[in-house]
Formats: structure tokens, C-alpha cells, sequence
């Protein structure tokens, strides 16, 4: 069985550089995708990472094994983008979007800006795709049918071939399996 990260991070706590690495190895590529999202620059996206991993490892004799570990964790990365967005007194680039294919475009239209705001709606939205592209296929499309393109889900049912109560059975198996996976993330 793996080593939890609350167990690791409290061997970090007293100073075991190899918890550390485990750590590092287990969480960069999800900060350096999570930092991505913001439309950050590739430097920043690794100076953000890099000084996310430093603050933990200087801030360890602070830990308490109350929360989970990622969330620690994404707390630091959300101090360390914020300062380094009021550092450089920057903005996120803008990039064009097709709103149709997100479902939390509409909830951007109604947050100002500001660092915090922008940081937990994209860390949001990242976690919802990454749960979404997750669940099996035949789910996903089922969902994405209902809820991205506002089908009925008669027109569901006919678009796929199959009956409305195997597009309704699919909504609430896809709706059960993002629930859960967005709940183990925070457990």
C-alpha cells in the first residue's frame, strides 16, 4: 500500500529529503498543469511550481496533518501565483474561448478579477475536465450531450441509438462517478 501524503509530509516536516522528492514526484505534474491553466507563460508556470515546492519545504515545521495534503499544498501554489501576479502586476493572458464548451464560462462573466477569484474558478475547472475526461466514454459522451449541448434527453437517446432510460441510467452513473472523483480530490 502506498504511503499516504499526510504520512509523508509529516516524515518532511521532520526533515526526510526523500519524502520530500516522493512528494515532488507525485504533485509537480498536476501543479505544472494546474499553474498552466491560468494562461501563464512556461517560465512562470516553473518559477510558480518551483517556489510552490520551496515555500512547503521551508514552511514544514508549520505542518499539521488536519487537512489534506493537496489542499495544503494548492493553498501554497494559490500564495505563490498571487504574489507573483501582484509582483509582476500582471494579468492572465486572455485567450479566446468557445463558451459552449465550458460549462463555467457563464460563472467567469459574473467574478471580478481578482487573483484569488480567478485562481479558485481555473483550479475548478481544471479539476471538473480532468474528472470528466475520467469517466468511460460512452458516460462522457451521454453527459456531454445533456449538459454541453442541452439536448433532451429524447434527442440523446436517439442521436446514440439506445433507449431514454439507458441515457438517463448514463447521466446519473456519470453525475455518481464526477462526484466521487471530484470528492476524493478534497477528502
Amino acid at each position: 500500500m502506498p504511503v499516504s501524503d499526510e504520512e509523508l509530509m509529516t516524515r518532511v516536516r521532520d526533515g526526510d529529503q526523500e519524502a520530500f522528492n516522493s512528494l515532488y514526484l507525485r504533485y509537480e505534474p498536476r501543479l505544472r498543469s494546474l499553474i498552466a491553466s491560468f494562461q501563464c507563460s512556461p517560465e512562470d508556470v516553473r518559477d510558480c511550481v518551483q517556489d510552490t515546492f520551496l515555500r512547503l519545504w521551508l514552511s514544514r515545521s508549520g505542518y499539521r496533518p488536519t487537512a489534506p495534503f493537496a489542499a495544503y499544498l494548492f493553498t501554497i501554489a494559490r500564495t505563490c501565483w498571487i504574489d507573483r501576479v501582484r509582483r509582476l502586476r500582471c494579468r492572465p493572458v486572455e485567450t479566446p474561448t468557445d463558451d459552449a464548451d465550458d460549462p463555467l464560462a457563464a460563472e467567469q462573466e459574473h467574478v471580478e478579477w481578482a487573483p484569488e477569484a480567478s485562481l479558485m474558478l481555473e483550479y475548478r475547472r481544471w479539476r471538473v475536465r480532468k474528472a470528466v475526461e475520467s469517466i468511460p466514454r460512452h458516460y462522457r459522451e451521454t453527459l456531454e450531450l445533456i449538459h454541453l449541448n442541452g439536448m433532451k434527453y429524447t434527442e440523446a437517446a436517439e442521436r446514440l441509438g439506445v433507449p431514454i432510460g439507458t441515457v438517463k441510467s448514463r447521466i446519473a452513473a456519470a453525475v455518481k462517478m464526477l462526484r466521487e472523483r471530484l470528492q476524493e480530490e478534497t477528502l
